[in-house]
C-alpha cells in the first residue's frame, strides 16, 4: 500500500474556505465554513476532482470534520454548536442521521467505532 500526501486544495464556484477533510472510501468530504456546507471529491490514484460542491448544507459553520467506515460527524458552529452525523452510501451521498447540540461548545471531532 502506497501512501501520499494531499499538498493543497482549493476551493472554487460556492466553495468557501475548504479546511477541514475526512476520506470515506474513495471520497474526500471538505467542511466549508463561511458557505455552511459540505462538499465533495472524487480521490483515483493521484487525482482529485471536485465532484459535488455541495453534498450537504450545516446548521452552522462547520469547523471540523471526522469519519469512521460509512459515518462522517461535523461540528458546526452558530448561535449553538452542532454534533451532526451523516451516513455514507455507496455513491457518496450524505443522509443525516443525527443532530445534537453540544453544551460546552466543541473545536474538534473524531469518529469511532463502538
Amino acid at each position: 500500500m502506497k501512501s501520499g500526501q494531499l499538498t493543497a486544495l482549493v476551493g472554487s464556484g460556492s466553495q468557501h474556505a475548504p479546511c477541514w477533510l475526512a476520506l470515506v472510501g474513495q471520497y474526500l468530504y471538505s467542511s466549508n465554513s463561511p458557505s455552511h456546507s459540505i462538499s465533495r471529491y472524487v480521490v483515483s490514484g493521484t487525482h482529485l476532482v471536485l465532484d459535488a460542491e455541495l453534498v450537504a448544507i450545516t446548521a452552522g459553520a462547520p469547523t471540523d470534520i471526522g469519519a469512521f467506515g460509512n459515518v462522517i460527524g461535523v461540528v458546526d458552529g452558530g448561535s449553538e454548536t452542532h454534533l451532526t452525523q451523516f451516513a455514507v452510501d455507496d455513491e457518496g451521498n450524505l443522509q443525516q442521521i443525527a443532530v445534537s447540540v453540544v453544551n460546552k461548545g466543541a473545536n474538534g471531532v473524531v469518529v469511532v467505532e463502538q
